[in-house]
C-alpha cells in the first residue's frame, strides 16, 4: 500500500464520517506525512444519511428482496443499467453465517452487487473481510473494495459507508442475531482486455472472529445544521490503550478502520512492512481476531464497453490552461483526469500552496444527471495541479460538460463538495463541453 493509496482510503474515509478538523489531520499524521495541499471531497455524512433515508421510505413495506437497485435507486429510471442486472441467487452456508448473493451488474468499470448476509444462531460477532477478483480470458483484474452500503433486515438500523483505496479498505462487522441486506461496489484497477467477452467473478470472503471485547469508541457530536460532527479527541491514545487493555474499539459506522490504522507494529515486522499491510491481515496478525474460514462464489457478466477521449483535449481558462488526459463514460458513472498550469508569475501549485484552493471544475451531462461522488485535487513537482472526480450518472450521455469554478468563488459553506454552489455567468460562459466516442 503506497502514500497515495494511504491518503486515498483515510481522507474518504474521514469526510464520510463528517469528522471533525482536528480528529482529521490526527489520522493523516499518523498515517503518513502529508506535507503537500490535497483536497479530497465525498459525499457528506448528513447527505449519504438523507438519501438513505429516501431510500427506507421508498422501500418500506415492499418485499424483503433487495438487489442492486434498491441501493442505487438513481438508476430506477436507466433502461440500461436495468438491461445489465444480471439475476445471480447463489447461496453460501457455512459454520457462522448465511450469504446470498442476489444480483449484479457491471458497467465496464465498477461492479455492484447486493447480497443478504444472516447470523447463525449461536455464534459470536463476526467481522466479513471481501476480496473480489475479476478473471477474463485466464488473465486476473486487480479491484478495489470502493463502498458498501447496509440496510438491517427490520429497517429500524441503518448505515452507510464510503470507502477508497488500494488495500486499505474496511469490512462488514456482523454482531450476533444480525442479519442485513448489503450492497457492494468494486471497482477495476485496469481495463478489462476483451470488452466484448465475459468477465468472471470471484467473490471471497474471510470471515473473522474477535479475541477481545468489542465496544464503541467515546465520541462527542456536535450539530453544525443538518449535519452531525463526530469528535474522537484522543484516537491513537483509546486505540492502542484499547488495544493493550484486551479490547477493540469501533468508530460512529460500526467500523475498525482506525483501531486497525493504530494498531502497533507487530514484532518481526518493519514499519515498511506493516503499512503495506491491509486491514484485515493488521487485525489478524495484532491477535485481535482470528480467521475462522473462509467462503467463496462466483458468477459471470458480459463484458461492457467504455466510451473515453480519443486523445487529450486542451483548452484555457483565463491565466489558467487545462488538459483532459481522461474522460472514461460509461451508463453509470463517469471518470475523469485532468492537469491544471498557471501562466502568470505562480504556478497552479503554488497558487494552491498559498490559498489552498485551485481552479475546480462542475460537471454536467446533456441528459439526467451527474450527481458528484467525489473529486480531488493535489499538487505535482512540475508546478501543475491534478484534478479527478467521478460522477453517477442517471442516464447514458454522448457528451460532458465542464464548467469552471474560479479559485476565489467557493466559500466556507460551498466548499463541500460545492454544494448548493451556482456557477456565475462568467463561469458558465467558460464551459466546455467534451463529446466522447
Amino acid at each position: 500500500m503506497n502514500q497515495n493509496d494511504v491518503r486515498k482510503a483515510i481522507d474518504t474515509r474521514l469526510s464520510g464520517l463528517s469528522l471533525s478538523p482536528r480528529m482529521q489531520a490526527e489520522i493523516r499524521s499518523r498515517a503518513h506525512g502529508n506535507a503537500q495541499p490535497h483536497m479530497r471531497r465525498k459525499l457528506s455524512m448528513s447527505l449519504a444519511f438523507a438519501l438513505l433515508a429516501l431510500l427506507l421510505a421508498a422501500t418500506a413495506g415492499a418485499a424483503a428482496y433487495f438487489g442492486v437497485t434498491r441501493f442505487h435507486a438513481e438508476q430506477e429510471n436507466n433502461a440500461v443499467y436495468q438491461a445489465h442486472v444480471l439475476a445471480v441467487g447463489e447461496q453460501i452456508q457455512s459454520r457462522h453465517a448465511d450469504i446470498t448473493l442476489n444480483d449484479a451488474v457491471f458497467d465496464g468499470s465498477s461492479l455492484s452487487f447486493a447480497l443478504d448476509i444472516s447470523h447463525r444462531s449461536g455464534t459470536s460477532t463476526l467481522y466479513l473481510y471481501p476480496r473480489v477478483t475479476a478473471i477474463q480470458n485466464g488473465q486476473q483484474i486487480s479491484t478495489s473494495v470502493v463502498g458498501f452500503q447496509r440496510i438491517s433486515e427490520n429497517q429500524s438500523v441503518s448505515s452507510f459507508s464510503a470507502l477508497y483505496g488500494g488495500a486499505f479498505y474496511d469490512g462488514i462487522l456482523l454482531n450476533p442475531a444480525d442479519s442485513g441486506s448489503f450492497n457492494l461496489d468494486v471497482r477495476l484497477n485496469d481495463r478489462i482486455p476483451n470488452p466484448d467477452e465475459p468477465v468472471q467473478w470471484s467473490l471471497d470472503f474471510d470471515v473473522l472472529t474477535p479475541n477481545f471485547p468489542i465496544n464503541p469508541a467515546q465520541f462527542t457530536i456536535t450539530e453544525d445544521g443538518n449535519s452531525r460532527i463526530l469528535t474522537w479527541d484522543n484516537m491513537e491514545r483509546d486505540c492502542l490503550t484499547a488495544y493493550q487493555n484486551g479490547q477493540i474499539l469501533t468508530d460512529g459506522l460500526d467500523s475498525l478502520f482506525s483501531y486497525a490504522l493504530y494498531l502497533p507494529v507487530p514484532n518481526g515486522m518493519t514499519e515498511d512492512e506493516w503499512e503495506q499491510t491491509d486491514l484485515e491481515n493488521r487485525l489478524i496478525l495484532s491477535g485481535a481476531f482470528d480467521l475462522s474460514e473462509q467462503l467463496h462464489c462466483s458468477f459471470i457478466t458480459n463484458g461492457v464497453r467504455v466510451a473515453s477521449l480519443t486523445e487529450p483535449k486542451t483548452f484555457s481558462v483565463g491565466d489558467y490552461t487545462c488538459t483532459l488526459t481522461r474522460l472514461d463514460v460509461t451508463f453509470a458513472q463517469l471518470d475523469y483526469e485532468m492537469t491544471v498550469s498557471h501562466s502568470g508569475s505562480s504556478t497552479a501549485a503554488n497558487l494552491f500552496t498559498a490559498t489552498d484552493r485551485t481552479l475546480q471544475f462542475l460537471l454536467s451531462v446533456p441528459e439526467g444527471d451527474a450527481i458528484l461522488s467525489f473529486t480531488d485535487s493535489s499538487i505535482e513537482d512540475d508546478g501543475t495541479v491534478s484534478l479527478s472526480g467521478n460522477y453517477i450518472l442517471t442516464q447514458p450521455v454522448d457528451s460532458v460538460i465542464f464548467t469552471p469554478v474560479f479559485p476565489d468563488h467557493l466559500t466556507n459553506e460551498n466548499e463541500w463538495m460545492f454544494e448548493g454552489y451556482q456557477p456565475t455567468e462568467e463561469e458558465k460562459a467558460a464551459a466546455v463541453t467534451v463529446d466522447i466516442e
